[in-house]
């Protein structure tokens, strides 16, 4: 009877034991405290940021490629407001760190040079390892944020009766449709009498899918290229059984560059754009 009471009291102690020997392999001064209160009693691996303490060794060779990198038109726009064309941001993450945390068990979804970091899955046990490597600054979780679906209703004066009108407001308001009021706050429509329709400027868009791009509103714009961030391919569609759908890309690209003559009609709609899924919508 004292033997099996013993091992009651011992077997509850041991654990504890264990817990926090794990618990406290953490680097501490490495490691979100949100991250080591999830892994005191979860077990799943966890989407977290590891953030490096510089970009390595090879300076020479960092700075020859990010110089190759960077196309003629950054570098001429850089020029116009910079003193140094290119710093130690331009640099990619350093392969032999990429290679450490691999080693380490994080799986790798994406990595950044503007941070200096990566993002990816990591166990209890990486993150244990991770936070050892010298290479490695601090460890946080990737962000989550819900949105308030809450609909507000304004009780203000209706903008349209509080608008400056311009000259030719009958006939722009024809020719915007919809999109009159909006624009003119900004007196876009002089904007465009002058010839500036965003010709020459590459928009960087950053949201849920967009859907439906052959549709004749975008015919005018140029779409550069296209990445989604969610599901790591180059379609930001809304494709069937993937993260990340949505109509919200769809409104926010049309409003500033859809065009069609009396219905809708946006500032750049003659602007290059780069297209990005970055938003799980699920």
């Amino acid at each position: 009877m004292k033997f099996r009471t013993t091992i009651r009291i011992f077997l509850p102690l041991a654990g504890l034991i264990l817990v926090l020997v794990a618990f406290k392999s953490f680097d501490d001064s490495k490691v979100h405290s949100c991250i080591k209160n999830y892994f005191k009693t979860g077990e799943a691996p966890q989407l977290v940021w590891v953030y490096f303490k510089d970009k390595g060794d090879g300076y020479v060779q960092n700075y020859l490629g990010a110089q190759q990198n960077l196309s003629k038109k950054t570098l001429k726009r850089r020029g116009k407001s910079h003193s140094r064309i290119i710093d130690k941001n331009d640099f990619p993450v350093h392969t032999g760190y990429l290679q450490l945390v691999k080693e380490a068990g994080l799986e790798i979804r994406h990595s950044s040079k503007w941070f200096n970091a990566v993002s990816g899955w990591a166990s209890a046990e990486a993150i244990e390892k991770l936070s050892s490597l010298h290479c490695v600054k601090h460890i946080d979780p990737v962000g989550r944020f819900k949105m308030n679906k809450q609909i507000f209703e304004s009780e203000s004066e209706p903008v349209k009766d509080i608008l400056p009108k311009s000259a030719n407001a009958f006939a722009d308001s024809a020719l915007y449709g919809t999109s009159f009021t909006q624009l003119n706050l900004s007196n876009i429509p002089a904007a465009h009498d002058s010839g500036f329709y965003g010709q020459g400027v590459t928009i960087g868009m950053f949201d849920t899918g967009f859907d439906n791009l052959a549709h004749e509103v975008f015919d005018s714009m140029a779409i550069l290229a296209t990445w989604d961030f969610v599901n790591n391919d180059t379609s930001v569609a809304n494709d069937p059984g993937q993260l990340g759908n949505g109509s919200h890309g769809n409104k926010t690209l049309s409003v500033i560059g859809g065009y069609k003559p009396g219905q809708l009609i946006g500032p750049a709609y003659r602007a290059n754009f780069l297209l990005a899924k970055t938003e799980n919508t699920v």
